[in-house]
């Protein structure tokens, strides 16, 4: 098999490298809702190891999404349990479901989310405001 975020001969999708996005924050609930192969994004929440060895999971409000660390290196080690902001693309896997193919991870631990999700909120109105004119 290939590896995730590689097409049929090995080739990697996506943008080029002088083309990669900031990514777009998105809270885990919104890419479950619907996502675009490809699409940049910056992700917020705790790090799951399933048991059976599979791919990592981000998880938040209940919502998880696998992850994707191999471009990071064998010497990043994403701890169980701890808060994460993981930037990096939307790819399915060969099932077809979404895996964040992660190019950068910060923990954040001790973060205050809820003052981030208001300081988001805000964000997201000014967004609005200013973008439709």
């Amino acid at each position: 098999g290939r590896a995730v975020g590689e097409g049929e001969r090995g080739e990697k999708r996506g943008r080029m490298a002088t083309e990669i996005g900031f990514g777009r924050i998105r809270y885990i609930r919104e890419i479950v809702g619907g996502w675009v192969a490809g699409e940049s994004v910056r992700v917020f929440g705790r790090i799951k190891h399933p048991s059976d060895d599979s791919l990592p999971k981000l998880e938040h409000e209940g919502q998880t999404l696998r992850v994707s660390s191999d471009a990071l290196g064998d010497d990043i080690v994403l701890k169980e349990g701890l808060m994460y902001c993981v930037i990096g693309e939307l790819y399915p896997d060969s099932e077809g479901e979404c895996v964040l193919v992660s190019r950068v991870a910060r923990m954040v631990e001790g973060m205050d989310m809820e003052l981030f999700r208001k300081a988001l909120e805000l964000k997201r109105e000014f967004d609005i405001k200013w973008d439709a004119g």
